[in-house]
């Protein structure tokens, strides 16, 4: 049997632009006496029923598409989303520091200066300030361990994705404090 796929210009031509596009499956089929092909006919028209599909879910007041509002939030989403936007500030730390120590090994002599300003906030800001800046890498590079867990295939039931879900928030917690402590 013998299988191909072939395209058929429309009557307003083959405009994959505008979806307007036909396609036709043979495949043929031989006996002993006869040899038949047959064909199936598939055809899409993507922008007109795109349209009466939207039309269709305006008028039964249907949202765009599926939110959040639909799911039932829980802590593999949560830490899901949270490791996203520790990479992302991660990232932005990792770029700041080193753009940072670059100018100031170029000349850029008022590196100091704020250093010594920050040393006549008051210790909450200090440990604040530490804290914010300490916890995204530890709760990302914590997570991550947790990742390589999973890719290992072990602690994938549900049961043990949300406890290790638990244990990743406690130990970047402590590990944070730990390090801000110092």
């Amino acid at each position: 049997m013998a299988l191909s796929l072939s395209l058929r210009q429309t009557p307003f031509g083959i405009n994959a632009a505008k979806g307007l596009m036909a396609a036709v499956r043979c495949s043929s089929v031989k006996s002993l006496h006869t040899s038949v092909k047959l064909c199936e006919k598939r055809e899409w028209v993507g922008l007109i029923d795109d349209q009466k599909f939207e039309n269709k879910n305006k008028n039964l007041n249907r949202p765009l598409s599926a939110h959040l509002t639909i799911y039932r939030w829980n802590v593999p989403m949560t830490l899901s989303i949270t490791n996203r936007i520790t990479g992302v500030i991660g990232v932005g730390i990792m770029t700041g520091s080193a753009l940072l120590f670059g100018a100031q090994a170029f000349g850029f002599e008022q590196f100091p200066h704020y250093l010594e300003m920050m040393k006549d906030a008051p210790p909450a800001v200090i440990q604040g300030g530490k804290f914010a800046l300490a916890f995204p890498l530890v709760f990302h590079s914590v997570n991550g361990l947790r990742h390589l867990t999973w890719d290992t295939g072990n602690m994938l039931s549900i049961g043990q994705v949300e406890s290790t879900g638990y244990v990743v928030s406690a130990a970047s917690v402590a590990l944070t404090c730990g390090l801000v402590a110092m």
